[in-house]
């Protein structure tokens, strides 16, 4: 049995996931395996035109900006380490 804490206590949030853990418990229960482990971080820039997150994106996925993201992104800690971008795109926002 495992235990999830939640960091948005939110009712409406509390109330469906009841919901959902007595249907799944109603319904006979789950089996659930860990395929991977791993820290996801996910945010998001709005740019001005939907081409210029396009460019932006392509420049990302480059060796160079990737070598330059990376750089920056691994001198925030002694630990942490940039691994791989994976970049969407939907109109105006790169996440």
């Amino acid at each position: 049995s495992f235990r999830f804490q939640w960091q948005q206590q939110k009712k409406s949030l509390v109330a469906s996931t009841n919901r959902g853990c007595r249907a799944i418990c109603l319904g006979g229960g789950a089996s659930s395996r860990i395929l991977a482990d791993g820290m996801t971080r996910g945010p998001v820039v709005r740019l001005p035109s939907a081409c210029q997150a396009a460019e932006v994106k392509a420049w990302l996925e480059s060796p160079e900006g990737f070598k330059i993201v990376k750089e920056a992104f691994d001198s925030t800690s002694r630990f942490a380490r940039l691994q791989k971008l994976l970049i969407s795109l939907a109109g105006r926002n790169l996440y």
